[in-house]
């Protein structure tokens, strides 16, 4: 059975004539899929990541992005139908169910907004947000199949963390994909090795790092950096789309994303964001 505990409680384009232009990355070495780091250990700026081209990447996009608030749409729903077609549902039961519907469609709803902004190269709507805050929100939506995949949860939240100038439906949108990545990535792993964890803490520069570990299949050294590029997927019926639209709302917010291997199998996504947001739509 899943647990969830807590030490500290994406110029415009014409998409079909636009040329495409993929996200280049300096490598080097043993650790050319981290980010390049610039003075006093900062993430060096991002190199720029074109938003999709065609018809058929934006469908991808759709595809991909909200098939998971529509599957929770109909779980709720099928749940509800069946607690009253037994006669055993209760006014709490239903009212959590229907709460559970209305939420996932304003995630739906949420993530139309999100790639239409990054279809048109739009700064993020940036807001005052607490690092926590964020994740408890994005493991709030995965609860339910972690419990369903006998996955044990663990969120290890720094403390007296710097609040982030950022797009929260974006941001969480982008920990949402990475959550998601782990869970299916630990699909052959043994259930009592099936670890989830979500760490927040203060990281060089004025920076904070999000960070998600796996204990699944993980990547060869060599493919990790190939993770974040279009149509590349380690999934039988993948798309390739997630982790490149993720790179790309967190380059928007002067961030970094990468992987790495977790020591003990498995694999780690670090998402660096700075703690003084930049941009006219800051508030």
């Amino acid at each position: 059975m899943a647990y969830l505990r807590s030490k500290s409680e994406a110029t415009s384009h014409t998409p079909a004539k636009s040329a495409q232009r993929m996200h280049r990355r300096v490598q080097s070495g043993r650790d050319r899929h981290r980010p390049k780091i610039g003075p006093a250990g900062t993430p060096a700026p991002p190199t720029a990541v074109s938003p999709p081209d065609t018809l058929h990447e934006l469908a991808a996009l759709l595809t991909h992005e909200l098939s998971q608030p529509l599957a929770a749409i109909h779980n709720y729903a099928r749940g509800g139908l069946r607690h009253l077609e037994g006669g055993t549902a209760t006014t709490a039961e239903l009212a959590e169910a229907m709460q559970e519907i209305a939420d996932s469609a304003i995630r739906a709803g949420e993530i139309i907004r999100t790639l239409r902004n990054l279809v048109r190269q739009s700064p993020p709507e940036r807001q005052r947000v607490d690092p926590n805050d964020l994740v408890l929100r994005a493991a709030r939506t995965v609860r339910p199949e972690c419990r369903q995949r006998s996955i044990a949860l663990e969120l290890d939240l720094g403390t007296g963390l710097p609040h982030l100038q950022l797009d929260p439906a974006q941001m969480e949108l982008v920990l949402g994909n990475l959550l998601r990545n782990a869970l299916e990535a630990m699909d052959d792993t043994p259930p009592e090795r099936r670890e989830l964890v979500v760490r927040t803490a203060r990281a060089a520069g004025n920076h904070v790092e999000l960070a998600v570990l796996d204990r699944g299949v993980g990547a060869d050294e060599d493919a990790l950096p190939r993770l974040f590029t279009p149509s590349y997927t380690t999934k039988p019926h993948g798309l390739g789309i997630g982790l490149w639209v993720s790179r790309a709302i967190v380059q928007a917010h002067e961030g970094c994303l990468w992987a790495e291997q977790r020591p003990g199998g498995g694999a780690i996504f670090r998402l660096v964001l700075p703690v003084s947001g930049s941009g006219t739509n800051a508030r």
